[in-house]
């Protein structure tokens, strides 16, 4: 489920990037994010201080989110036995890749990138079925239920970055007034 949403932003991406009147560098910027996926965007250097405000405003408000997921988190009946998991999260950044003065080269360069993201996640992909193919008997049924038990704290794990993220928008959005 981790690979599939890494594969979805890193096809998402936007490639589209607008130069400004002043002739900005087009920056190629590496983008670690909540859940810890990796994926890499174009955008001029004005659009890259705004993200740099962004993050900074939303690791300021990180601290009062954790709290009200905590929160929303016991409210549920799913999970009022099981502790928030804030591991699941970890402090968003950016690093500036390389900078472009050629959209062109820029835009190359980033469709390599994810192409090299897509190639590993289909890497490992092949191997765990690969594995599982030449499993038989109780080692076939304890990788499927690994798989299973695997997949099921990947929901949870999504659900605990989803109730986190809306807090943190909510942060924002209060903090903006």
């Amino acid at each position: 489920m981790k690979r599939l949403n890494l594969i979805l932003l890193s096809m998402i991406i936007s490639v589209s990037v607008s130069r400004s009147e002043n002739n900005d560098k087009i920056l190629l910027v590496k983008i670690n994010d909540w859940d810890r996926t990796i994926f890499y965007q174009l955008m001029t250097t004005n659009e890259y201080k705004i993200l740099q405000e962004n993050l900074k405003l939303e690791n300021s408000l990180k601290t009062k989110a954790f709290k009200l997921a905590e929160k929303v988190w016991k409210e549920k009946d799913d999970h009022q036995n099981i502790a928030y998991p804030r591991s699941v999260m970890k402090i968003r950044s950016t690093r500036t890749v390389k900078a472009y003065e050629n959209r062109k080269d820029a835009e190359n360069r980033l469709f390599k990138l994810q192409d090299k993201i897509q190639e590993q996640l289909e890497e490992e992909e092949d191997e765990r079925k690969h594995k599982q193919r030449y499993l038989k008997g109780k080692a076939r049924i304890k990788a499927n239920k690994e798989y299973a038990r695997q997949e099921a704290r990947e929901l949870m794990m999504k659900e605990a970055r989803d109730i986190f993220m809306s807090q943190i928008e909510l942060l924002k959005k209060s903090s903006e007034e």
